[in-house]
């Protein structure tokens, strides 16, 4: 507020003319959820993630070990590929997920 219009308001008692100041307001966190709950969440994440990997994992050996396998998968090699390649994508989304 200006010097002069402090002045005039303090001199004649005009309230409604003086800056209205916000109250100061302290941070107060929210109150922390259910550990349990939490967990429960952490641990299904962390489940579906070691699925995929283990998934991931077993196709390769799979065809590694079985001859008749590799030849399967050389006859449709464009969908093992992007199967292979997604699996692999969705358990590291799965481990990204665990970090926040």
């Amino acid at each position: 507020m200006r010097p002069w219009l402090a002045r005039i308001c303090a001199t004649t008692d005009l309230s409604w003319c003086a800056p209205k100041v916000p109250e100061k307001r302290t941070y107060v966190p929210p109150p922390p959820g259910d550990i349990d709950a939490e967990i429960e969440i952490y641990r299904k994440d962390e489940e579906s993630a070691q699925q995929v990997f283990f998934a991931y994992l077993g196709v390769r050996d799979l065809i590694a070990r079985r001859p008749e396998g590799h030849a399967a998968v050389n006859r449709n090699a464009m969908f093992w590929l992007t199967a292979h390649h997604a699996i692999l994508v969705s358990s590291l989304i799965g481990l990204g997920r665990l970090r926040p």
